[in-house]
């Protein structure tokens, strides 16, 4: 299939079935950025935008789209997981986040 799709230089492959997020995200990272991998349920709510003329109906389909994407977004941004932080003393979030000066002397 990886070789299918390098020698078309398909730019979307589509599934006639579910694909789990694990597996979508996988074949995302094997076949690179320029080919995109939709499955049977992103179809459908593609076609759904593309036709939603009321107002109502867009919000429907937005909203589904959220929901189907909420799962393939988890670990995406894996790397701010660790973030350097401290207590809320000295090096902690008022420290860094508030300056100095008080409210009185900004007046």
């Amino acid at each position: 299939m990886i070789d299918l799709i390098a020698t078309t230089a398909a730019d979307i492959v589509l599934f006639d079935s579910e694909l789990s997020p694990r597996h979508q995200r996988e074949l995302e990272r094997i076949v690179g950025d320029n080919t995109q991998i939709l499955d049977r349920t992103a179809l459908i709510l593609y076609i759904f935008a593309n036709n939603a003329n009321t107002r109502e109906g867009g919000l429907q389909v937005e909203l589904a789209q959220y929901e189907y994407r909420l799962p393939r977004l988890t670990r995406q941004w894996k790397h701010l997981a660790r973030q350097a932080g401290g207590a809320s003393g000295r090096t902690g979030f008022y420290r860094r986040c508030w300056p100095a000066w008080t409210w009185r002397e900004a007046a």
